[in-house]
């Protein structure tokens, strides 16, 4: 599975001999493989192999590269589907396995080089960092997948090797897994600008909601004293056999 990203647009401000920190190939960047849990399965370390999280990692199986490349069966088993492929599931009335209809695979590999503290070391002239992708696999509901193929037409011949019999060809239906690859990516680079800009935002809102705090605490505390006199003065009047004060 060989892909890449590339940001022409981030790298434009870049010169001709300055390595583009926003282009980055699959045998160079690490990865994630995720079940359908969203836990690890694998981490992929570009060429040097896929390895077992460490979660999964024992004594009898330290950190070593399991293998190289990934395998179909890891895409399915990575949808969900490990051991499902042979269970019958209803089909126009029929039970026919998933394995004999086909099925369809959704594999989104996601890039993305944001991490808090590695971008502010590398607007303080540290080096930049580097691109990471997960994987996240679906399977695709209700879609069947298949293949047909058509042989070439033939003579037929008739009942002692004559001809004239007429024509006939034979057509194969494959079912198998179709795997639809989506990539996407968060890619960015940090900016004094936007930095100011984001603490200037907030200053702002905290400037704006301790005056709307100190307006509510001091209109409602002084009418909640002008409303605690005018009942004491209620109370007052009755207890002295007057009347209520007019509003």
């Amino acid at each position: 599975l060989d892909h890449s990203v590339h940001s022409r647009l981030l790298g434009g401000h870049l010169g001709k001999n300055q390595k583009n920190p926003f282009a980055s190939s699959s045998a160079t960047m690490q990865g994630v493989l995720r079940d359908s849990n969203g836990s690890t399965m694998f981490l992929i370390d570009g060429d040097n192999g896929i390895f077992l999280p460490e979660s999964k990692r024992t004594s009898s199986r330290p950190k070593k590269a399991m293998k190289k490349h990934l395998t179909m069966q890891d895409l399915i088993v990575a949808a969900g589907l490990g051991g499902k492929l042979d269970q019958p599931f209803a089909y126009k009335g029929g039970a026919r396995s998933l394995r004999r209809h086909g099925f369809v695979l959704q594999a989104h590999i996601h890039y993305s080089n944001i991490v808090g503290w590695r971008a502010w070391a590398w607007l303080a002239g540290g080096t930049p960092p580097p691109i990471e992708y997960t994987i996240d696999v679906t399977v695709v509901p209700d879609a069947k997948f298949s293949v047909q193929h058509a042989t070439p037409w033939t003579p037929v011949q008739g009942r002692w090797g004559k001809a004239g019999a007429g024509v006939r060809r034979t057509v194969f239906k494959r079912h198998g897994v179709r795997v639809d690859f989506i990539q996407t990516a968060e890619l960015g680079r940090p900016s004094w600008e936007a930095a100011l800009g984001a603490v200037t935002a907030s200053l702002s809102l905290l400037t704006i909601a301790y005056y709307v705090c100190e307006f509510i605490a001091l209109h409602a505390g002084s009418l909640a004293i002008l409303n605690a006199d005018a009942a004491a003065a209620a109370d007052a009047a009755l207890a002295g056999g007057g009347k209520e004060p007019a509003a």
